[in-house]
């Protein structure tokens, strides 16, 4: 039997994105609902949440890829250099 891979993340991706736009969309509807006058109609809530929601996302998925990418290069620098105390 082949011996098996540890799972490595290398990227917050796509899939990060839609979840956490997903999670974001009611909030952002509902922050939206409240913001705007009371005589539109009811998609000008759901496209501003949307926005909102889509920007919120990206925003913590760049801070996602940003840690998980600054984490995969310290253990590069750390394989790289060898310990000097070691005699």
């Amino acid at each position: 039997m082949a011996k098996a891979k540890a799972f490595r993340l290398e990227a917050a991706g796509w899939g990060f994105w839609a979840a956490t736009s997903a999670v974001l969309l009611g909030p952002s509807i509902y922050l939206a609902n409240r913001l705007v006058e009371e005589h539109h109609s009811w998609d000008v809530p759901a496209g501003i949440g949307l926005v909102f929601a889509t920007m919120g996302s990206a925003v913590i998925t760049f801070a996602a890829n940003t840690i998980i990418q600054r984490n995969a290069a310290r253990k590069r620098s750390a394989a790289k250099t060898p310990n000097k105390n070691r005699k």
